[in-house]
């Protein structure tokens, strides 16, 4: 290869790169998630830390700021949607919420969250029941239910 090839091909590489970083990614640069948790449209919540949606989701805060109840769903273990908000929300895999969810049940502490088949019935769920939240592909979000902000 002589050098100029080298170089308009480094140079094409490089234009490739910069066009194609930016796809999921939003307008301040920043990854998009690959899910949205979604409320019940009435919910007063506009955004609450990740942490508090995991404490949400593993039953340990059972109340929204209201004071009403959280009832909150999950899609299938095997759902790739739910695979990356357990790595995003919990910080941990799928098989270890699971193990969480064997530990509590046999303690008698509590019983896991109900598992829907797909995003449609995620989002027909969240959109009949107050105090409802799930997660779902953004491309299933509808003016149904309300996009809760997860913020650090």
């Amino acid at each position: 290869m002589t050098s100029m090839f080298r170089w308009c091909l480094a140079t094409v590489l490089l234009i490739a790169l910069s066009v194609f970083s930016g796809v999921g990614q939003d307008a301040h640069g920043q990854r998009e998630p690959a899910f949205r948790v979604i409320v019940h449209p009435s919910s007063t919540v506009e955004s609450l830390p990740k942490k508090e949606v995991s404490r949400m989701f593993l039953k340990r805060r059972t109340q929204w700021p209201d004071g009403g109840q959280v009832t909150p769903v999950d899609l299938p273990e095997s759902s790739d949607i739910r695979r990356q908000f357990s790595r995003t929300v919990h910080g941990r895999g799928v098989d270890i919420i699971a193990n969480y969810w064997v530990r509590e049940i046999f303690s008698g502490k509590r019983v896991p969250p109900k598992q829907l088949k797909n995003a449609a019935q995620v989002v027909e769920f969240v959109r009949d029941n107050e105090g409802a939240i799930g997660y779902v592909n953004p491309g299933a979000v509808t003016d149904e239910v309300k996009v809760l902000e997860v913020i650090e």
